[in-house]
């Protein structure tokens, strides 16, 4: 069908457009006729039934036609005809997805653009779609859209985008750490009762599936359906899962209730990974059942004397964790540091840690496949990296600005839920490409100041910006760039399931969860050295149930914890059994009895690396590196230094079993929980508890657990 210039004429003056040249180019005015030409026949394609709209020479990027139906609600919309997307797949079915947000808001705008009933009639459709350029950034696109009366009703056809603008920059400002999470909101509490501030911490997501070991495993039963937290009544009002959890600060001292809103389908409960909290009563059982529909109450009371950092929060109900987890519900707690503890700490660490940021790092979580990383490498993610990627606060990408020289305090936590593989961040320059042109240096581990601060960049046994960041750990780093960093995280090891970030060529692959921009200002004595020009190091306090053990020479209790996967040998994955101490745990009594304020020293034996290694994660008590296989003064991995203090222990080979930790159970008696942080395996029976007896908490942990309640009753 030919079109004549009137028809172009008129089309363009529906923009507001008087000419080509006005339309921005002869090439783009091409490219308004194609698409009129395109419609026209797309037209006549659907008044005859056609099974295709496509024109001859269609190319999925510049010259395609898009159809849909056009029903009353928008979440019903049906994709008919597109070059890629498969017909017959509907907006609904794009939830918990990157591409739901970007279709939803092509869809209204073009409901919009077509707001006449009048079939056959052009318009102009602006919306946000992702650049022709890079694949990746956002940009503003028009399209030319059309109504069609089809056979079944109503259908909307419409072009390719016909012109990109990208967004007006806005002036670059330092990131800080709520421009990339969002602040869970406390309400202070009424006068006359023993709490300090509440709030309501909702769950929402599907139906999970229980896992019954080894079926679950054997036959990959995974439900695939999507988790997440919000604060009720005060979130974006996104689809579940599509926005990031709020970060939940925390005041020594302080005591904080929560509401727990369970509107998922599946039971579940709620954890504080890190905390040091009592695993009892109302503050961190994960005996408890909150069950789908229902409601149940948390109290937190912070210690006093609560070491500042960053921990989190997640579903811990057994049989149930792994789907949870993995349908990504978790979100960042952050104790902070009250002015009279920071005000006596050196001008320049005061400056430093006000520039914290955090980058909550997550990877093989929905839709990646159950285990063996994230599907990409061999094919079991279809859809490659568009659909199954590492993700920084649940984004694809995030953006972080850093002033020119400047330190600043950036916390990496890393997100695992079959983290069995040793995972790694790497930092590169723009682009991904060469050595980033900053300075990393580690300043803690899992929530805990190291004992001096900064760690110097030659004691860490890797590359400069090569870190270990195994599930569950969290790192936090002193960074100073002079020019755009970028950075990855993935496995470490290459195999025929995952890209290796030890490998350039295969790093090249991974793609960039992160951009570091740098932009001109001032920098200021901000440091994590006490002195920086005498390289002092900034040495923090350390409270009681942090007293170094390294030098103690009293009595000790000792345990030695074992993990493994029995029936490795036997070639039938029927017969693999996640053992703790050689025992499958599904409830019951307690693996081990340990004495209020006596030392404990642990040996650890089965957490080094996979396949036969096992990230082994304490509650309530973060213990102290000492040494290993029967060395003392030693570290047990490039992270696991002697005499730091951390939640989950990964060591490096299993040359160094046993790993050695000491740690003395004070403020908290009662239940312990112990378990792989592989949590397939935490699920499948890699767990197991401790009572320890002669404290505070003793009648409390041996009482019922709390009951969940009516939400009726709560808000």
């Amino acid at each position: 069908m030919k079109i004549s210039q009137a028809s172009l004429l008129v089309l363009m003056s529906t923009a507001g457009l008087s000419s080509a040249q006005d339309f921005g180019s002869l090439s783009a005015a091409f490219e308004l006729l194609r698409a009129q030409n395109n419609l026209a026949d797309a037209i006549d394609s659907v008044k005859m039934n056609l099974a295709s709209a496509q024109p001859d020479c269609v190319d999925p990027l510049d010259n395609y036609v898009f159809c849909m139906d056009k029903p009353e609600d928008v979440e019903d919309t049906v994709f008919l005809d597109h070059p890629v997307v498969p017909p017959g797949t509907t907006l609904e079915a794009l939830k918990g997805t990157p591409d739901y947000d970007m279709a939803k808001g092509m869809i209204d705008a073009w409901r919009d653009a077509l707001s006449c009933e009048d079939t056959e009639v052009f318009a102009l459709a602006t919306y946000d779609w992702l650049s022709s350029e890079d694949g990746t950034s956002m940009v503003e696109v028009t399209s030319s859209v059309v109504n069609v009366e089809g056979a079944d009703g109503p259908i909307m056809c419409g072009s390719g985008p016909l012109v990109e603008e990208k967004p007006m920059m806005e002036e670059l400002k330092p990131t800080q750490m709520h421009d990339l999470i969002p602040e869970f909101k406390w309400t202070e509490a009424p006068e006359g009762v023993d709490y300090d501030f509440f709030g309501s911490l909702e769950m929402c997501g599907g139906k999970a599936t229980q896992m019954e070991w080894p079926a679950y495993f054997v036959n990959e039963e995974t439900s695939n359906a999507i988790f997440a937290y919000r604060q009720y009544g005060n979130h974006q009002g996104l689809a579940c899962g599509d926005e990031m959890a709020p970060v939940m600060h925390l005041t020594p001292g302080k005591v904080y209730k929560i509401n727990f809103i369970n509107s998922s389908e599946s039971d579940t409960n709620l954890h504080t990974h890190g905390l040091h909290l009592g695993g009892n009563g109302w503050s961190d059982d994960v005996f408890r059942i909150i069950p789908a529909g229902m409601c149940g109450v948390y109290y937190w009371e912070i210690h006093p004397e609560h070491v500042a950092g960053m921990h989190w929060y997640h579903p811990h109900l057994h049989e149930w964790t792994f789907e949870q987890v993995r349908g990504r519900a978790f979100g960042p707690l952050f104790v902070d540091e009250p002015e009279e503890v920071k005000s006596t700490y050196p001008p320049s660490v005061q400056k430093w840690l006000d520039s914290t940021i955090i980058l909550q790092l997550s990877t093989e979580t929905v839709p990646a496949p159950m285990t063996n990383g994230d599907g990409v490498k061999d094919g079991r993610c279809p859809g490659g990296f568009d659909e199954c990627y590492p993700r920084a606060n649940n984004k694809r990408q995030e953006t972080v600005v850093l002033v020119k020289d400047e330190w600043t305090s950036v916390i990496l936590h890393s997100v695992v839920p079959n983290g069995t593989g040793m995972d790694v961040v790497r930092f590169f320059g723009a682009n991904g490409v060469g050595e980033a042109p900053c300075t990393f240096m580690i300043a803690g581990y899992d929530g805990v100041y190291r004992s001096s601060v900064p760690r110097p960049v030659e004691s860490y046994p890797e590359e400069p910006g090569y870190f270990h960041a195994n599930g569950a750990s969290r790192l936090q780093l002193a960074v100073k760039c002079s020019g755009e960093a970028t950075m990855k995280f993935g496995k470490e090891d290459s195999t025929d399931s995952h890209y290796g970030l030890k490998d350039d060529e295969e790093a090249a692959l991974i793609p960039i969860v992160a951009v570091f921009k740098v932009i001109d200002g001032e920098v200021t004595e901000a440091s994590p050295y006490a002195d920086e020009e005498t390289l002092t190091p900034w040495v923090p306090p350390r409270p009681k149930y942090l007293e170094d053990l390294t030098k103690y020479t009293g009595p000790v209790e000792t345990w030695e914890i074992k993990t493994e996967v029995a029936g490795m040998g036997t070639g039938s994955l029927w017969d693999l059994v996640p053992l703790f101490n050689g025992q499958s745990f599904h409830g019951g009594d307690a693996n081990h009895f340990a004495t209020y304020e006596a030392v404990q020293e642990w040996s650890y034996f089965g957490s080094a690396a996979h396949p036969d290694g096992h990230p082994m994660h304490v509650h309530v008590n973060h213990v102290q590196i000492y040494g290993h296989s029967n060395e003392t003064n030693v570290d047990c991995g490039p992270n696991l230094e002697y005499g730091e203090w951390y939640d989950t222990l990964r060591i490096k080979t299993q040359d160094w079993d046993p790993c050695v930790a000491r740690f003395r159970f004070n403020d908290y008696s009662g239940k312990i929980i112990m378990h792989c942080h592989d949590l397939l395996h935490e699920d499948g029976g890699m767990m197991g508890w401790v009572m320890v007896t002669g404290g505070p908490q003793d009648e409390e942990a041996v009482a019922p657990v709390k009951e969940p309640v009516e939400c009726t009753n709560i808000l």
